[in-house]
């Protein structure tokens, strides 16, 4: 370069980092040398160092960005010490050849090529580098959700519970078998089939079951079988893709039956059922070609409750719901009694646990509803029996509630299982607690924000004035499932509820007492606490054993309805086709006349909220209430501590 016949010094550049150069100066006169200096050697410094400042992760991509340094020719990324891309000059660069979960090693390479130095050109030197590292892992990738609803309170197996002596009919099995008259359980005409009597079977009944089904199963029933594994198929063609099959007992009620053919405790009646939904699985795997071919898959994970879903197949999880978890009555057991016993039963394949039914236990206390029979029920499950000290209630209406409130809290023992629990990702069902023992169960969930399930409620909000228990969940308890990214699925329990007008639409008409009209309310109520109808996922809940269906809108029952507003043949589903009437034996099934006279007409009675007036839209959360359970599931598990 010339520096001009005045300047005694000049900046030499472009020079790299790390570089050695020789310099020297001559003079010219009139464009002659005149003479020059000796060359001066000059070594650079090495280039500054630089770091990657942000790493971001994705299922399938992640975006580099580093410091920027001194000028370098390019830069060069390598993932595992391959290279995978030329940034050039720019500081950011994203690769988009990874995998979702996986681990990865990260180095940009900051490259100073050799530099023109005069008349002999570019020297033949390695380039100069300076590298800068970083470790990150992907996501996991985002599966598409899944479409379809979850009935979250089911009991398939009921017929192993109180005894063998409640329930008839079973699950699985040649129909002819397993829908047999009812005589063997409940005797000729029904005439021992006390408890049915008193729950409000009426007294005495046709036990006719398979062929004609002249005796049930029936809308109303309480302890005929409603879920056969032909009607649970036809629920899940109809939409059903998720379902929590929990295992039930009341000793009290086995107590009551000189004849039994299985055991009266808990825990023994409890592991008939798990049993049980595994043969299931089994036969139906045999019955469509061969292990894992069967539509009704047992799920132990959320991951593959996603996939079996996704695969076309009915995802089941399994539950308990008892009143003595693990034998774990008033005062009984301690913490290492619930450690081993958690251990063996998820082991078993348990993921759903309620940890407090229909008495107080070694956990808690249990939502009273004013009945009286529950509080001998609690009494009878405890030290002392019956003539032991009973349930203490309290005034509880500052509170919301219009019934008293046990005093009964959670107990130190129920503060372990529940955090026993929530180690282990499995679901926390709120169900059946006591005020007391649901507000510390939240308080302890919200320390985590570990979800919950309220798996088969109603709501203060639409209670008849008076009949509110702290059984059904206050706004209150519903913000803090919502928050916690838990779930609530509506019971069809209910005979009545207020009308109730949600804030994205007018009120359906509540004209028929213990129909979808009914249903109508409360489901409408919960969506709109839970997100409204384009964010909540909202279930359903059967809960077969000693509970009624939802009664039909036609008839006797319920004059006044619209013709026009019928349930046409064949069903029409959301994204399933049509289902012709459901048919047994030589009975076929009308929903428009007999309701929800089994599991299998769930697609009816979900037609049948919409011909009286709920728009797709408004459906939208109970079909989302699968995916729902499913990233409930996800959360919970997401929580557990890494050891």
């Amino acid at each position: 370069m010339t520096a001009g016949a005045a300047t005694l010094e000049q900046t030499v550049t472009p020079l790299q980092p790390g570089r050695t150069y020789f310099v020297s100066v001559a003079a010219f006169y009139r464009d002659s040398a005149a003479g020059s200096a000796d060359a001066v050697e000059v070594t650079m410094p090495p280039p500054p160092p630089f770091t990657i400042a942000s790493v971001n992760p994705s299922a399938n991509a992640v975006a580099l960005s580093w410091n920027e340094t001194l000028r370098p020719t390019r830069y060069v990324v390598f993932r595992d010490n391959a290279e995978v891309g030329d940034a050039g000059v720019n500081r950011s660069y994203q690769d988009n050849g990874v995998k979702p979960n996986s681990s990865y090693n990260y180095r940009i390479d900051a490259v100073y090529d050799a530099v023109y130095t005069g008349e002999k050109g570019y020297k033949t030197v390695p380039p100069v580098i300076v590298s800068a590292t970083a470790t990150t892992t992907t996501t996991k990738a985002t599966p598409p959700p899944v479409v379809g609803f979850a009935d979250t309170h089911t009991h398939p197996f009921a017929n192993l519970a109180a005894g063998g002596r409640l329930l008839s009919g079973e699950a699985f099995g040649p129909i002819e078998a397993a829908l047999a008259p009812c005589d063997k359980v409940h005797g000729p005409l029904g005439g021992l089939d006390v408890i049915g009597s008193a729950y409000g079977e009426r007294a005495g009944h046709k036990t006719g079951g398979y062929p004609d089904f002249a005796g049930w199963p029936h809308w109303n029933t309480l302890n005929h079988q409603q879920m056969y594994s032909d009607w649970i198929h036809r629920a899940y063609q109809g939409g059903l893709r998720l379902m929590v099959a929990l295992a039930v007992n009341n000793s009290l009620l086995c107590s009551l039956f000189i004849e039994k053919s299985a055991p009266c405790d808990d825990m023994s009646a409890a592991d008939l059922q798990i049993q049980a939904a595994k043969s299931m699985e089994a036969v139906i795997d045999l019955q469509s070609g061969g292990p894992g071919r069967g539509w009704f898959r047992i799920a132990y994970t959320p991951e593959q409750a996603r996939q079996i879903i996704s695969n076309g197949k009915l995802a089941v999880v399994l539950g308990i719901e008892v009143d003595k978890l693990f034998g774990c009555g008033k005062g009984e057991c301690d913490a290492n009694t619930v450690n081993t016993q958690l251990d063996i039963y998820y082991g078993k394949g348990v993921r759903h646990l309620f940890p407090v039914h229909l008495a107080d236990n070694a956990f808690g206390g249990f939502a009273l509803t004013g009945s009286t029979l529950f509080k001998l029920n609690s009494s009878a499950a405890n030290p002392g029996g019956l003539t032991g000290p009973g349930v203490a209630d309290e005034d509880c209406s500052a509170s919301g509630f219009a019934k008293t409130c046990n005093t009964q809290g959670l107990t130190q023992l129920g503060a372990h299982l529940i955090t026993s629990m929530m180690n282990k990702g499995m679901i926390i069902d709120i169900d059946h607690m006591g005020m007391h023992t649901t507000d510390t169960v939240l308080a302890l969930t919200k320390l985590r924000h570990y979800p919950v399930l309220s798996g088969h409620t109603g709501f203060v909000g639409t209670a008849l004035d008076g009949h509110s228990s702290e059984r059904e969940k206050s706004d209150g308890w519903l913000a803090a499932i919502d928050s916690a990214g838990g779930m609530v699925s509506v019971g069809m329990s209910a005979e009545a509820a207020k009308t109730y007008t949600p804030s994205w639409r007018g009120a359906v008409a509540n004209t028929c007492p213990g129909t979808t009209r009914t249903m109508a309310q409360s489901y409408l109520y919960a969506v709109d606490k839970m997100g409204g109808p384009d964010k909540a996922a909202v279930g359903l809940a059967t809960d077969q054993f000693l509970t009624k269906f939802a009664a039909p809108r036609f008839g006797p029952h319920c004059p006044g309805e619209i013709p026009a507003t019928k349930v046409a043949y064949p069903v029409a589903t959301r994204a399933w086709g049509t289902l012709p009437a459901s048919q047994a034996g030589t009975r076929t099934f009308d929903y428009n006349t007999e309701g929800l006279a089994h599991f299998g007409l769930l697609p009816e009675l979900v037609q049948d909220l919409k011909n009286i007036g709920l728009t797709n839209r408004d459906l939208d959360p109970l079909f989302r209430s699968a995916e729902g359970y499913i990233r409930m599931w996800e959360r919970a598990v997401a929580s557990v501590p890494v050891p």
